[in-house]
Formats: structure tokens, C-alpha cells, sequence
């Protein structure tokens, strides 16, 4: 039985024996490209359609980036090659003359710069998974980043009021999720979370939001329930404004402008925006101000008011450096929260963020990116305006004055296949 048994391992070593001598003397007389797609900010872009093509060689091969951007490329005839990749949304970048040498493989790393509003674009297909662009926030109807998030599978939302709802995937919530605006970490100052994190910025500032759920690629500490990265417009070449006013239910308005300037190596960007409405009221028509120990005079009053101003400055001294610069502020002024003991009279933001990326055009070190940043809250929170402040001699029983400060640094680099990098 045992020879009968090496009898028939040696008859099937036979027969794969010449395909495994084919397949290598294939691949030895072949290259491959290997390579990863970013957008703005250094963010992988999965679903991206990477195609090679040569002068000399067969018919265009094409391959679509993986989760986390990457692509290969394999099985290419030694020689010259056009790398180009391409998504819909943004505009289409190349590599020219790439070289593929025999039984190597050659490294090629792409930035694809988002198509802006005067630009033709055409749509072929849905967002990349667990993303939402700045149109869809803009046209979902919701109030703030945790309540357009709160309309992926997976993520709900904690409402305390008309606006600043906080977020929770598939269970995980609080300091479990992580969020980070351009790599900069905002902490809200209430231990209640009355103002979480994802609120502290406005939807005019936004290009992209990207939610990495739990297992999920988490580069940022912290994410046991997993990372929002949120990511902020880059000005496009030329000159552009962009304003926009949007009106919806309980008297909600949200007028915004931003204009922005860009030349080959520099560009700015500025915007201001302003967030109001009225106190909404559940199904039966009951005001929310009405199901709280709110005093008479608030209870019409209106829920929210946000303005928001932000600048960018980008600049690329040399070939693959760049750096840009950013501030925001943020004025949340008499915000009504009925599902707290107290509301916010002021909630003010600033948020400073100093980037630096360099990427390389091939070999084991492909990119390296670095941020540093520092952010403030200060919040001053009373029950003034509820009936639990009585007759009390300053006008309120219940008061907070609450400052949240973060200084803060991160950077990784691509290495290979491995991506390492610190934070502090």
C-alpha cells in the first residue's frame, strides 16, 4: 500500500513538474508595476482603475486599486510603460516611461487631484465603501458630520439637541472612536460630551469623510471602535468661489462661501460659514424646548448658532515636497441642548494643523508623511435658561467653564510593504 501511495506521488510531481519549470521561466522573462493611489491629504483611494500601456508591446493591461489603494500590475514585457489611474470624481493622473526590467518589478505611486466644480465630470460608478464625499453631505439633509454618518450600515447617532450628535459604530462610542480633522485630534470640552469632536468643524470645509470600522485600516491610536478621518478641501489650480445657501425644516439656514486661488506651486483658500434653526418638534408636533424644563421665553428660541471661518495655504517648494498650513475657528453661541441639564452659551474652537509630505517615484521607501497640530475648545455651559436656575443670584444654580487644549505630532512613512509611524 505504501509503495502504491509513493507510486502516485511521484506520477503527479511528474506532470506539475514542466508547468511549475513554465510558470517560472515566464515570470523570470516578465516584470510587473506595483504602486498605490492617493487623493488629497495622502488618503488611499480603493476602486481606482490602473492601466499600463506601451508603443511597442501588446494591448493595455488594467488592474483596480485594492482597500487600501494598492495595485499590481504583473506580466508585462520588459520596456517602457504609460502608468495611468483614473476615478471618477477626480481628474486622471499618468506616469510616463516607466521601466520594467525582467523578473523585477518597477514602483510607482500616483496622486489623483479632485475634480472641482467648473470641471466636466463624468460618474460611473457609486463612492469608495465607508466614505461620503462633500456633495452627499451637502445634499443629505443633515445637521452635522456624527448625523450624516448615522446613515451608513453600522453607525448611529447620540442626539442631545438640533445639532453636535455623537457618534457610535457597531457598539463602540466615546474616546473608542477616533476622529481626526487633517490628522488633527479636537477633544470636546463637556464630560458629558455635549460637544463631541465630529462637531467641531462645518460641512463647507469638507472634501471627503472616511470611516474605517473596527478591523479596519486604523493608523491613529486610540480606535477600538474604529477612525473618522476627516478631510479638508485643497484649493485647485486657478481662480474659484464656491457659495452656497441651504434652507431646510424648522426654519434651518446655512449660507457658506469659499474662495480659493492656486498656481503650480502655491495655493490658498478661505471660507466662512454661518449654521441657525429653530427648536424641531417630534411627530406629534411637540417642540423639543417643550419636553424640557425650559422657561417660556426659550422655548421658541432658536436651537443653534454656528459661524465658522477657515484658510488653507499650500506649498510645494521642490518636486515631491509639499507642506500646508491651516486654521479654522469655530463660534457655537447659544446652543440648546434638552437632553442635557444644560445648554451651551459659548462653545469656541480653533484648530491649527502643519503638514509636510514627500514621496518618491520608486524603491523600498515610497512616501513619508508628517503632521503637527494644536487645537482648543472652550466652553461655557449653564442652565440659565431652564427653570432650574430659579431665583439664583447670578442667574444660574448650574454652571461649567470647561477648556480642552491638544498638542500634537504624528508621521508614517511607506516602507515596502509596511507602513510605519509614531504619534505623541
Amino acid at each position: 500500500m505504501k509503495a502504491k501511495y509513493q507510486k502516485r506521488v511521484l506520477a503527479l510531481c511528474a506532470l506539475i513538474l514542466p508547468v511549475l519549470t513554465t510558470i517560472g521561466t515566464a515570470d523570470a522573462a516578465t516584470g510587473s508595476v506595483v504602486g498605490t493611489v492617493f487623493g488629497p491629504g495622502g488618503v488611499t483611494l480603493p476602486g481606482a482603475t490602473v492601466t499600463a500601456t506601451t508603443d511597442t508591446g501588446p494591448s493595455a493591461m488594467s488592474v483596480v486599486t485594492g482597500d487600501g489603494g494598492e495595485f499590481r500590475i504583473a506580466g508585462l514585457e520588459p520596456g517602457s510603460y504609460t502608468i495611468e489611474a483614473r476615478l471618477s470624481g477626480f481628474h486622471t493622473t499618468s506616469a510616463n516611461e516607466v521601466l520594467v526590467d525582467e523578473g523585477n518589478f518597477a514602483r510607482v505611486q500616483l496622486e489623483l487631484p479632485p475634480a472641482t466644480f467648473h470641471d466636466t465630470m463624468e460618474v460611473e460608478s457609486t463612492s469608495p465603501p465607508n466614505s461620503l464625499e462633500a456633495t452627499e453631505l451637502r445634499e443629505s439633509g443633515a445637521r452635522d458630520v456624527g448625523e450624516a454618518l448615522s446613515r451608513m450600515s453600522g453607525v448611529w447617532k447620540v442626539r442631545k439637541g438640533g445639532i453636535a450628535n455623537d457618534i457610535v459604530v457597531k457598539g463602540y462610542g466615546q474616546d473608542d472612536v477616533t476622529v481626526l480633522i487633517d490628522g488633527a485630534r479636537v477633544a470636546g470640552a463637556c464630560p458629558n460630551r455635549m460637544d463631541p469632536p465630529a462637531f467641531h468643524l462645518d460641512f463647507a470645509e469638507l472634501d471627503r469623510v472616511e470611516l474605517a470600522p473596527t478591523g479596519g485600516n486604523m493608523a491613529a491610536q486610540g480606535s477600538l471602535g474604529g477612525l473618522v478621518n476627516v478631510i479638508t478641501k485643497k484649493p485647485g489650480s486657478g481662480l474659484h468661489a464656491d457659495v452656497s445657501v441651504a434652507a431646510g425644516s424648522w426654519n434651518m439656514l446655512n449660507p457658506s462661501a469659499t474662495i480659493s486661488y492656486g498656481s503650480d506651486r502655491l495655493a490658498v483658500l478661505g471660507g466662512i460659514s454661518n449654521r441657525t434653526s429653530k427648536a424641531y418638534a417630534d411627530g406629534s408636533g411637540q417642540l423639543i424646548t417643550e419636553q424640557a424644563n425650559y422657561t417660556d421665553a426659550v422655548v421658541d428660541a432658536d436651537a443653534y448658532d454656528v459661524t465658522s471661518a477657515w484658510t488653507r495655504l499650500y506649498w510645494e517648494p521642490a518636486d515631491k515636497h509639499a507642506f500646508n498650513l491651516s486654521y479654522a475657528h469655530q463660534a457655537a453661541d447659544d446652543v440648546l441642548y434638552p437632553g442635557l441639564l444644560m445648554d451651551a452659551l459659548t462653545d469656541d474652537t480653533d484648530r491649527l494643523v502643519l503638514g509636510y509630505r514627500f514621496s518618491t517615484d520608486g524603491g523600498a521607501f515610497r512616501s513619508l508623511r508628517a503632521t503637527a497640530y494644536a487645537t482648543q475648545v472652550d466652553h461655557w455651559m449653564v442652565d440659565s435658561l431652564r427653570t432650574s436656575a430659579g431665583s439664583a443670584p447670578r442667574g444660574w444654580s448650574m454652571g461649567t467653564n470647561a477648556t480642552t487644549r491638544i498638542i500634537g505630532t504624528s508621521a508614517d512613512a511607506d516602507v515596502g510593504p509596511v507602513t510605519l509611524g509614531f504619534e505623541a
